[in-house]
């Protein structure tokens, strides 16, 4: 089987790729099929080839991002008579632009025969969004490979270890994650290290505000964001 999987800005596979994101989603879904045997080729659609004629035999589209599913669903895939895969991200995010990006995904996703997201949340919005045109949706859950080294050392790690991996933005609630473990019994020893770039700096400042207000500045570490956090 050989899968086209489309993308707006191509994840480098070698030197020192991009920490998180779709970008890296992109990838490791295209090793993981490779494994199973499944050909995959990635294309940048922001590198499209002139003329929008793309050459190679394939069996499905997959597309990653609003940019991508557009092309897709309304040009590539009616074009070469393929299914239509469509993987959605970052989907909640808020702002009038975003809201403007989710509405031209909606209208791609209609011309889809599948999509998945990452969470039941983005499944009930979509639901509600398109209603009756809805294509079938399945949850698939983000997940990463921890090296063995990196477990081992974990698991030598005295008390209770949390770590959030991810940008922090309004959507991602960073300030309700910091105040939970705060409410945790004195007597329990545990630290939250967060790892991930600050795409919304208002969140970032809610969040060390509640580390201020809760007393554990000592149990909660900033490192922004790492290329190689294990």
């Amino acid at each position: 089987m050989r899968v086209l999987m489309l993308n707006a800005g191509e994840p480098r596979d070698g030197g020192v790729p991009r920490l998180g994101g779709r970008g890296m989603s992109v990838l490791e879904l295209s090793h993981a099929l490779g494994q199973q045997g499944v050909d995959t080729t990635i294309v940048d659609v922001r590198r499209w080839p002139t003329g929008g004629r793309l050459g190679g035999d394939y069996d499905l589209v997959h597309s990653h991002g609003f940019q991508a599913t557009w092309l897709g669903a309304l040009r590539l895939a009616p074009w070469r008579r393929l299914p239509h895969v469509a993987t959605l991200h970052g989907w909640l995010w808020d702002g009038a632009k975003n809201r403007a990006l989710n509405a031209v995904e909606l209208r791609s996703l209609r011309h889809c025969q599948h999509v998945v997201v990452q969470n039941e949340q983005m499944r009930d919005r979509l639901v509600r969004k398109l209603g009756a045109a809805v294509p079938p949706v399945d949850v698939m859950p983000n997940g990463f490979d921890c090296p063995d080294d990196a477990a081992a050392t974990a698991l030598r790690r005295p008390g209770i270890s949390f770590v959030w991996v991810g940008r922090i933005a309004e959507e991602k609630r960073l300030d309700l994650a910091i105040e939970a473990l705060s409410w945790l019994d004195r007597g329990i020893d545990w630290t939250l290290d967060v790892i991930g770039p600050t795409y919304d700096p208002g969140s970032e400042r809610r969040a060390r505000r509640v580390v201020g207000e809760r007393g554990v500045d000592s149990r909660v570490h900033w490192w922004g964001q790492q290329t190689a956090p294990w």
